[in-house]
């Protein structure tokens, strides 16, 4: 372990700011989650990050997508709340996934994820904060998701109520769920 930390100093350079790092998106770009700024937000790097991020940090029983996941909100909620639902967890292209139950004891996570997402509704125009009605939709799916997702139940989930009638999850490879979100948002911004 001390190698390695070792090894990890020596290859990052003593005057790179701490601030100011950064990862490389799919299209090429540099992005500072810590630091983000409308710009450096592409759709495509949102639609291709989504799409290769399994829901549950890749613990249920067949490969399902953040992307999918933002498309069925996308198509179950009202129209006005649909372009919502397709962009609610866009920050997660930048910073990944992590399991709601965890979120919380992440030191800073959850106020670097809030900034992102502030970023991505300033870009593409949605009024900020997320309506309650998009955050209530997304707790709700939960119950279907775990039915279609999960065999077994070895402690309560601390979600209740209905599962949404007639939602189909597919577990799209990543291609498709990448065309399929990409599709609803050029819905969202032409309609």
């Amino acid at each position: 372990m001390v190698y390695r930390y070792r090894l990890m100093n020596e290859l990052i350079d003593p005057k790179f700011e701490k601030s100011h790092e950064w990862m490389q998106t799919f299209t090429g770009r540099a992005f500072w989650a810590l630091e983000p700024k409308a710009e450096d937000i592409h759709i495509q790097d949102i639609a291709h990050g989504l799409s290769n991020i399994c829901r549950y940090n890749g613990q249920c029983s067949s490969f399902y997508s953040v992307a999918e996941h933002s498309v069925l909100l996308y198509q179950i909620l009202p129209p006005e709340f649909r372009f919502w639902g397709l962009m609610h967890d866009a920050s997660e292209a930048y910073i990944c996934d992590v399991p709601r139950p965890y979120k919380h004891a992440l030191t800073n996570y959850k106020e670097i994820e809030e900034r992102i997402m502030q970023v991505i509704a300033e870009k593409y125009g949605l009024p900020w904060p997320m309506p309650d009605e998009v955050k209530a939709v997304d707790t709700q799916i939960i119950i279907n998701e775990k039915a279609a997702l999960f065999k077994s139940e070895p402690a309560p989930w601390r979600i209740r109520g209905e599962p949404i009638p007639k939602l189909e999850i597919h577990c799209w490879p990543p291609s498709t769920a990448k065309a399929q979100f990409l599709n609803a948002f050029a819905d969202c911004v032409t309609s």
